[in-house]
């Protein structure tokens, strides 16, 4: 059920999408969160529910462990909400699956208009060993919020394309042997020239362990 009531669904029709209000809760899309099920179809019935209502604001995780396979779906839409229960409750846990420069999260600025408003958190990336791909990237954003965020033996934690006056708050990285030469927070421009740097961003207790 979305927030409010409402029908719980999953077959990703326009019509179904309409009728959210608020968050939509990953469970109202099939979400098993049960650290067996593959739930990368399931996590992306959600994340395009939430992209194409109108009255949708985003996505909820419950707590539980979501094991997914592939990237998710990139997610443009300003304001766009994606909180768990907390980084030690709700977990998003990539397979062996995932390729070298595969990401799981992508948030990006709607076409045609500002990328703002984004408030994602309270959840955690965690793969049961080293994984090649990134955690979360972010591109075209500003005015934006990311706390309470734990990334675990991901190769790059964070990646950064033309990001300005965003707040990153308690974000916690755990290499665990991911290697030196894997960034933990990527900030490196789109291409050579192409004005793609960041700028201006907050970053409040970020910790990296080894």
């Amino acid at each position: 059920r979305p927030d409010g009531g409402g029908p719980g669904v999953s077959d990703g029709s326009p019509e179904v999408a309409a009728a959210f209000t608020g968050t939509v809760p990953s469970a109202c899309c099939g979400t098993k969160a049960d650290n067996v099920t593959d739930d990368t179809a399931a996590l992306s019935a959600a994340f395009n529910h939430a992209v194409a209502s109108v009255s949708a604001t985003g996505v909820t995780l419950e707590a539980g462990t979501f094991v997914v396979s592939s990237p998710l779906p990139a997610v443009r839409k300003i304001g766009f909400h994606l909180r768990g229960a907390g980084p030690e409750l709700t977990v998003i846990r990539p397979t062996a699956a995932f390729t070298a420069g595969q990401v799981v999260i992508t948030l990006r600025r709607p076409v045609a208009e500002l990328g703002f408003g984004y408030d994602v958190g309270a959840f955690s990336v965690k793969a049961t060993a080293v994984n090649p791909a990134v955690a979360l990237h972010l591109e075209e954003l500003s005015l934006s919020k990311f706390e309470h965020i734990r990334i675990v033996r991901m190769a790059t934690a964070l990646r950064l394309r033309e990001v300005w006056d965003c707040e990153f708050y308690s974000i916690k990285t755990d290499l665990s042997g991911s290697g030196t030469a894997n960034p933990v927070i990527d900030l490196q421009a789109l291409v050579a020239g192409s004005g793609g740097s960041s700028n201006n961003n907050s970053f409040f207790a970020v910790q990296v362990e080894s």
